[in-house]
């Protein structure tokens, strides 16, 4: 955007504002108006409108109602952005004109509530920083030339009430939260702003020392006005924060311990972390209803994650396992702790907001609430989960939409009840030809979308991830070998080897081989993840790759790769996956010595990851070690 069109708009809005007076426009006119000039989606902040509006409000000696009437609009229509606004408040020097200066103050008074950065830019947010400690090196200046004119004049009843009013701001911005924090990071991004704060503090102190002159006897407004220029100058908005307070410490403490079972250890049995917990609350010294409070607040606060698998590992943690973590905590007397360390947790209602919000809508705490139906009565569960729906009452007055990477959370229940039925039925099948078709309809709809992860996340929080891992080794083991059968049959069979075995090093790479090869029988799969197969942090000779080559097959692979065949009859696809690594070697060795074109050399990869996607893993895993 060129600067001749800049200053086109903007010249463009100072006449449309002066107009609106004129024609005494109504608020409703001057947005349709205003909007019209500006174009869709474009704040006025780009030409100046609030400053534009504030020169024309404050040019005479008394305020300009009808535009300052205006500009709160723009504020309430997000035209103009309140750091923009405060920006353009603190310009104004002209002190001899009080009227304006109570308009400002009752202007900035009235936005308290409201003060806010709705822009999606980052930057936006430092703006608002600056903004405010701009106001405040402002309030100070007219604390100081108010002080001076009531000096002079004694009974003016314009600069008493103004020198109220900008008492109230000082208050404000000094011990209200967000504001002192924003001013706080303000001050470190405008060093020369902060210098400019410190000297006006300065004179503003020093102002002080003549307020006994107009002010009452008995009155407290010289102290008033000192503790709160005080306080605005050394600004530290951790001051008023509660130290040493038990639930802030046990939080940064719990997190750190839940996180290693919840995303490390998903498959523990919950013995070692319950008897790490019972520790802390001994030496915390804090009641059993604050720990249930903040195990389960560190569970939502985690589930606020971005999408991953990681943050699937925490809702089936959270609505799985933490019923019984906070089981074996409680005991059997301790069941009157779970409702109080619930209804403490609808304090931070925030993060239950956040929290529904990033699972589709869901109500995560009747979800929390009803997942520990066990250690709640029924008249307790109906308590907590309507103090829950008061609070989303109050709630619908907001349009809160969803981030667009939310989940439904209520996915990982459907799974945690479907695993029983998905392993039933593997029970149910054996790698005969004649459950082949079967077992692939079952597999498809197993692996189809962000299904197979719910049921990994379920399955490793409530044990049943043993039981999923023997049954796939089982049916990979059983298709590894194709001896005799048509070609439909052989082929099934080799769809299935393929899509157990890519399964299975899926779930080695969410848990590790250890834990999902823990206890298992030696098989093929086993032993070519152990050896072969790379992982983070595991270092595997490539000695390990020799175990199962043949020299024979490779030559038939060659050849069939280069033919763009790969033959599915009478095939041992375990001796396949351990020696496909060594057709990748010949033809890395044959492109190097420039007896395979590059042409040549592409079309045999695309038919070497076409073909069987345990190709690809195989020759990935032998490149990787």
């Amino acid at each position: 955007m060129t600067t001749d069109k800049i200053s086109g708009k903007a010249a463009q809005l100072r006449s449309m504002i002066i107009k609106a007076w004129r024609e005494r426009w109504t608020a409703s006119q001057y947005g349709t108006q205003v909007k019209c000039v500006l174009g869709r989606g474009v704040s006025g902040d780009v030409y100046g409108l609030a400053d534009s509006l504030l020169q024309q409000a404050l040019t005479g000696p008394a305020p300009n109602q009808l535009l300052l009437s205006l500009l709160s609009h723009s504020l309430a229509t997000q035209l103009v952005s309140h750091s923009a606004t405060l920006h353009a408040i603190s310009k104004f020097s002209s002190f001899s004109r009080p009227h304006c200066t109570a308009a400002l103050l009752s202007l900035l008074l009235s936005q308290r509530p409201y003060m806010t950065c709705r822009s999606h830019r980052p930057e936006e947010c430092l703006l608002l920083s600056t903004g405010l400690v701009a106001v405040s090196v402002w309030a100070l200046s007219t604390t100081t030339q108010s002080i001076a004119r009531l000096v002079e004049l004694r009974d003016s009843q314009v600069d008493t009430t103004n020198l109220s009013k900008v008492l109230q701001l000082l208050q404000w911005l000094s011990t209200d939260r967000v504001a002192s924090c924003l001013a706080y990071t303000g001050r470190l991004e405008d060093t020369e702003l902060h210098q400019e704060l410190l000297t006006s503090a300065k004179l503003a102190a020093k102002a002080c020392d003549q307020v006994y002159i107009f002010s009452p006897e008995n009155s407290t407004l010289e102290q008033d006005l000192r503790l709160a220029v005080e306080d605005l100058r050394s600004l530290d908005p951790t001051s008023n924060l509660t130290t040493s307070s038990p639930s802030s410490t046990l939080s940064h403490t719990l997190h750190s311990l839940l996180s290693f079972d919840a995303v490390l250890c998903p498959t523990s049995d919950l013995t070692q972390l319950a008897g790490q917990l019972t520790t802390i609350l001994s030496l915390k010294g804090v009641s059993l209803a604050c720990l249930v409070c903040e195990v389960t607040r560190c569970c939502l606060l985690a589930m606020n994650e971005h999408d991953g698998f990681e943050v699937l590992k925490w809702d089936a943690f959270t609505l799985i396992k933490l019923p019984r973590l906070v089981g074996m905590l409680v005991g059997d007397n301790g069941r009157g702790e779970v409702h109080q360390g619930l209804g403490r947790l609808l304090e931070h209602h925030t993060l239950l907001d956040m929290t529904d919000a990033r699972c589709k809508a869901a109500n995560s705490f009747e979800l929390v609430v009803r997942s520990m139906k066990g250690l709640l009565t029924d008249s307790e569960t109906e308590q907590l989960v309507a103090a829950r729906l008061s609070q989303l009452e109050h709630r619908k007055v907001l349009d809160l939409k969803p981030p667009p990477d939310s989940r439904d959370v209520n996915l990982i229940i459907k799974a945690d009840s479907t695993l029983a039925t998905i392993i039933q039925t593997f029970e149910n099948r054996t790698t005969e030809q004649s459950e082949f078709e079967n077992l692939l309809s079952v597999m498809f709809h197993i692996i189809k979308g962000s299904s197979f992860d719910l049921l990994l996340s379920a399955s490793a929080a409530n044990g049943t991830l043993t039981a999923l891992v023997t049954k796939l080794l089982m049916f990979n083991e059983g298709c590894k070998e194709s001896q005799g059968e048509s070609v439909k049959v052989s082929q099934n069979r080799a769809a299935l080897f393929d899509m157990t075995f890519l399964m299975l090093v899926y779930m080695v790479q969410c848990f590790g081989s250890s834990v999902v090869l823990k206890d298992t029988s030696p098989c093929f799969f086993s032993t070519w993840a152990r050896s072969c197969m790379a992982e983070p942090g595991v270092v595997k000779p490539l000695c390990g790759w020799g175990w199962g080559e043949e020299g024979s097959l490779v030559d038939s692979l060659v050849q069939q790769f280069t033919q763009g065949e790969v033959r599915t009859q009478v095939v041992k696809w375990h001796n396949v996956c351990n020696s496909v690594h060594s057709v990748m070697r010949e033809m890395l060795l044959a492109a190097e010595c420039g007896v395979l074109g590059g042409d040549i050399f592409t079309r045999l990869c695309q038919q070497l990851y076409s073909k069987l996607c345990c190709f690809p893993v195989c020759v990935v895993s032998w490149l990787a070690s």
